[in-house]
C-alpha cells in the first residue's frame, strides 16, 4: 500500500543582513573602544571587511527565527540571501548560524548586479518557477518598469529589507517588512504583525522543560 504525503508549498524568505539584523544605533553602542572601532572601518577594496565581526542583533535573530518557526508549520520554507554578502554565501550563511540563525535547510541567493534589488526578486521567483504570469526581462531600466504593471499572483514570500527604494514599486508593500536600519533593526513585533496581517499562527520557541 502506498503512503502519499501532500507536499507544502514553498515560502520564500528574502533576507537583507547589514541594516536589518543590525541598525546604526545598535552599531554605535557596540564601538566601546579604539580595537572595536578599527574592526568595523571600511575598505574601499572590500566593502565588507571587518563586517562579519559584529555580533548581530540577538532581536532580530530570533525575529527571524520566529518567522521561519511560524512560516514551517504550513510551508516549505526557502531562505534567500539579498545582501552584498551573499558574494560569499559560505561565509555569509555560517556567519549568520554562529549568530543564532536556526535553519538547517538549502540557503539560496539573487543574482549581483546594479539591477534594482526588487527586480533580482521577482527574477528568482521567475528563475525557481514561482512567477509565471511575470515576464522575464532584460537588464534594461525602461523594460524594467514594466515589472510594475505585471500581474502578480504568488504571494507566498516575503522581503526583509531597511532598503526601500529598491523595494517599494516593484515588490507589494504586503510582501515587504521594513526595517528602519538607523534607529532600530528587525524587530519580534514586526514579524508578529506580518504573520497577523497574512492569518499564520505565530509559533513561539519552545522552552526547554525541567525533568
Amino acid at each position: 500500500m502506498y503512503e502519499f504525503i501532500e507536499r507544502k508549498p514553498n515560502y520564500y524568505i528574502f533576507l537583507d543582513v547589514d541594516g536589518t539584523l543590525w541598525c546604526e544605533y545598535y552599531l554605535s553602542e557596540l564601538v566601546v573602544d579604539a580595537e572595536t572601532r578599527k574592526l568595523i572601518e571600511l575598505d574601499a577594496d572590500d566593502p565588507l571587511a571587518g563586517y562579519e565581526n559584529i555580533k548581530l542583533s540577538s532581536e532580530s535573530i530570533e525575529a527571524v527565527n520566529t518567522l521561519i518557526r511560524s512560516l514551517k508549520k504550513k510551508f516549505d520554507v526557502k531562505l534567500v540571501i539579498t545582501s552584498r554578502r551573499r558574494n560569499n554565501l559560505l561565509k555569509c550563511i555560517n556567519y549568520l548560524k554562529v549568530n543564532g540563525l536556526e535553519f538547517d535547510d538549502t540557503i539560496f541567493c539573487t543574482k549581483s548586479g546594479m539591477t534594482p534589488r526588487g527586480i533580482k526578486i521577482l527574477d528568482f521567483l521567475n528563475f525557481m518557477g514561482e512567477n509565471q504570469k511575470v515576464p522575464r526581462l532584460r537588464k534594461n531600466w525602461l523594460m524594467s518598469l514594466l515589472y510594475k504593471f505585471s500581474k502578480n499572483d504568488f504571494e507566498n514570500y516575503v522581503v526583509i529589507d531597511d532598503d526601500e527604494k529598491s523595494i517599494k514599486g516593484f515588490i507589494p508593500s504586503k510582501r515587504f517588512i521594513e526595517v528602519d536600519g538607523i534607529k532600530s533593526s528587525l524587530t519580534k513585533r514586526q514579524v508578529e504583525r506580518y504573520l497577523k496581517k497574512n492569518n499564520i499562527p505565530l509559533i513561539e520557541k519552545q522552552q526547554p522543560t525541567l525533568e
